[in-house]
């Protein structure tokens, strides 16, 4: 664990362990590259950011039954119990 007294000074340690990362060589099979050279070439094949923001949830009204579980479409998930 780096011990830094900032925010920033955090960042900026963990944006120059990322780029000493990236001078590495890839994983297997791709050991005879770098991986700078691997990340450049999978941007090109990363989707651009849409225009607009989304949900990333989806809001639903529920019950707890009797076992304490929560039916969220065909799923049961436990809830805590006071």
């Amino acid at each position: 664990m780096p011990e830094v007294i900032s925010l920033d000074e955090l960042n900026a340690h963990l944006l120059a362990c990322c780029r000493k990362d990236l001078q590495l060589p890839g994983a297997k099979p791709q050991h005879e590259q770098l991986r700078a050279t691997l990340l450049n070439e999978e941007r090109i094949a990363m989707l651009a950011l849409p225009e607009t923001a989304f949900e990333a949830c989806e809001l639903i009204d529920t019950q707890i039954d009797k076992r304490s579980l929560v039916t969220v479409k065909t799923n049961c998930y436990s809830a805590p119990v006071r």
